[in-house]
């Protein structure tokens, strides 16, 4: 799939291609005839996008507006074997900007090691910084930018509450699936409980520059680009159902369900994935990013959560696990929305979720009623349950939770 370099051109085909579906399906009749009215077209997301290939060194002469310190923030090795740092490095070397680099940001990044990162900023004197990576280092850099200029406790951080602004930072993604670039969200651990949770600030957890090149993607391994794309998938089709969705978020879910899982029709691990189909599973997971962005997320990352912290299940992976009952709950409760969907990706959302389960192969946990029971409370008041279509109520997550993990 051909993208074009600049990204104003990729929108205008996305407002094509959604507003083709939009006036044929049932839900757009309905509004075309006056029967409802049109949802609202509230969007944020105050991030310069620069993207397409060696969109790093091309646009280095934007990293000088920043500053003349930078900390490099990512983890131990795939930034390195994918060529993200070094484009990065000679983008600010280019620029005469000295740079330091942390690399101590593991999977499920945790507090602790991003009041590391941020001390390390603090002790460098960075005047901003660059996160290279996936979700991990992606999140953890927006934490450290908070903590660089802040002496708190970095619990503190989810009170998104703090006296000076963040460092401006500047995001670098190399997977498929998170959006993290340009989102404000940022998903961290806490050491002592194992548990995650996540934070957000509307004017000072958004990057200052995303940089989106495809490229990076093309070495992650099979297994590792379908649970990133699942991860992304979900991002889209719990927007779209969710009770945030608007206009603007469905143009963008539509597109992203649309790429990624045409795009995962065509991999297997039997043979190298093109370059095309490389770009197209990333830039799904920018569309998906947008939807995000406005919509949050709902039950599948909710309940996705403790199969990544107690059993160690990739995140893709582990969101995926509901997300053929959370789509198929879609239907039931907004079945226009999924009429347009159906149009939209030709096919019926229980072919789609037949495929998601077919991509899914991790072996899940068997948990005992009483396991399961130890859970549950965890969810209570949890607005990501009542953001999913329909409400959902901790009885039906208990049933869904034997349903899917009962011994």
């Amino acid at each position: 799939m051909k993208r074009s370099k600049n990204y104003a051109i990729i929108i205008v085909d996305i407002l094509a291609k959604y507003y083709a579906v939009f006036f044929f399906s049932k839900t757009v009749c309905k509004i075309y005839f006056g029967d409802v009215s049109m949802t609202n077209c509230n969007f944020y997301m105050p991030v310069r996008m620069l993207s397409g290939k060696d969109c790093v060194t091309k646009n280095a002469s934007e990293l000088k507006k920043l500053g003349s310190r930078c900390l490099i923030i990512t983890g131990h090795n795939s930034a390195r074997k994918c060529g993200a740092l070094d484009d990065c490095i000679d983008a600010l070397t280019s620029c005469d900007i000295a740079y330091r680099i942390f690399d101590g940001i593991e999977q499920n990044p945790t507090l602790k090691s991003c009041a590391e990162a941020g001390a390390e900023a603090r002790y460098f004197k960075a005047d901003f910084i660059i996160g290279i990576g996936g979700g991990s280092p992606l999140d953890a850099a927006k934490a450290a930018a908070v903590l660089a200029v802040n002496d708190m406790d970095p619990f503190d951080l989810y009170k998104a509450d703090w006296e000076n602004p963040a460092l401006p930072f500047v995001l670098v993604g190399t997977t498929a699936g998170t959006g993290s670039e340009i989102t404000p969200f940022s998903v961290l651990t806490n050491e002592k409980t194992g548990r995650k949770k996540s934070f957000s600030h509307p004017g000072q957890t958004y990057a200052k520059i995303a940089f989106c090149d495809p490229k990076y993607t093309f070495s992650l391994p099979y297994d590792f680009t379908v649970s990133t794309a699942l991860d992304a998938l979900s991002h889209a089709l719990e927007g779209y159902y969710g009770s945030r969705a608007n206009d603007i978020s469905d143009m963008f879910a539509l597109l992203a369900v649309k790429e990624i899982f045409e795009a995962l029709k065509q991999i297997s691990s039997d043979c190298e994935i093109t370059p095309s189909l490389r770009e197209q599973l990333y830039y799904g997971s920018l569309h998906a990013g947008m939807t995000l962005n406005h919509c949050s997320t709902c039950f599948c990352h909710q309940f996705g959560y403790f199969l990544s912290e107690d059993h160690h299940i990739p995140h893709g992976f582990a969101c995926a696990t509901t997300l053929p009952e959370f789509t198929l709950r879609g239907k039931q409760f907004k079945p226009d929305k999924a009429a347009t969907m159906e149009t939209y990706l030709n096919c019926s959302i229980e072919e789609l979720c037949h495929m998601i389960e077919l991509w899914n192969t991790v072996q899940l946990p068997r948990l005992t009623e009483a396991e399961i029971d130890a859970i549950i409370p965890r969810y209570e008041n949890a607005k990501h349950l009542r953001e999913s279509p329909g409400g959902f109520t901790l009885e039906e997550a208990r049933e869904l939770f034997i349903k899917k993990f009962s011994r």
